[in-house]
């Protein structure tokens, strides 16, 4: 098992300095997380030039708030996401 994303856009950083000196610019953020987008694409198609008979699932975040919920959720079945 290999986990990648959250931790490299160094998340537990951000949110520790958005709770003691206020949250960086979302231009910053969005810069961070494409960053790590563009990163874990390389690292993917490392993994499947290296095992290209292997299994790889891309999993995400919970959500934390029903505010965030996206309007139509992807790749889940209706009775799951409701």
């Amino acid at each position: 098992m290999l986990t990648i994303g959250g931790n490299d856009a160094r998340f537990d950083n951000k949110i520790q300095t958005c709770v003691m000196e206020g949250c960086p610019s979302e231009a910053s953020m969005k810069a961070d997380i494409d960053n790590v987008v563009a990163e874990t694409r390389t690292v993917l198609e490392q993994i499947h030039a290296l095992a290209p008979n292997a299994t790889i699932s891309l999993m995400g975040y919970p959500l934390l708030s029903a505010a965030l919920r996206p309007a139509r959720p992807w790749s889940v079945p209706p009775s799951v996401s409701s």
